[in-house]
């Protein structure tokens, strides 16, 4: 009864795994077939990329040499624009101006007259907004 040759499918694990492995057999082979298809696609496409690669090379190359002139272009034309403003004028002769001349006693009474005041010349106009507010809310305090 316990026949090694006996293929009953309910008794004997190994015939359902055989059953399944022919059922899956042909899945495994379009899988297969599919795999060495997109390689093959994959390797023809991957011999065509160097050569389409040249046009981004030639498009990046040609934007630069355009970004290259457009920055040269101004500070060349500034150039020579200077150059001919330089040479353009005429020259001028000096103005001959004339100071009075001021004796060394005069000088020297004008320093003395700045060191023995309280409040230095420049600074006289803050001194009189300064005793104008201060009389201002001396009055408004003596109001109230």
């Amino acid at each position: 009864m316990n026949n090694p040759n006996d293929r009953n499918p309910t008794n004997n694990p190994r015939t359902s795994e055989e059953a399944e492995f022919a059922s899956l057999r042909p899945l495994l082979n379009n899988l297969r077939d599919s795999a060495h298809a997109t390689a093959s696609y994959h390797r023809e496409r991957a011999i065509i990329a160097p050569a389409s690669s040249r046009v981004p090379r030639m498009a990046w190359a040609l934007a630069s040499l355009a970004l290259t002139i457009s920055i040269a272009t101004p500070f060349a034309l500034h150039k020579n624009h200077v150059t001919a403003q330089v040479a353009a004028p005429a020259i001028v002769a000096p103005a001959t101006t004339t100071t009075p001349a001021i004796s060394d006693d005069a000088l020297l009474a004008d320093v003395q007259d700045d060191l023995t005041a309280s409040v230095p010349t420049p600074m006289l106009p803050l001194t009189t907004t300064t005793s104008t507010s201060t009389q201002l809310t001396t009055t408004q305090r003596n109001s109230q």
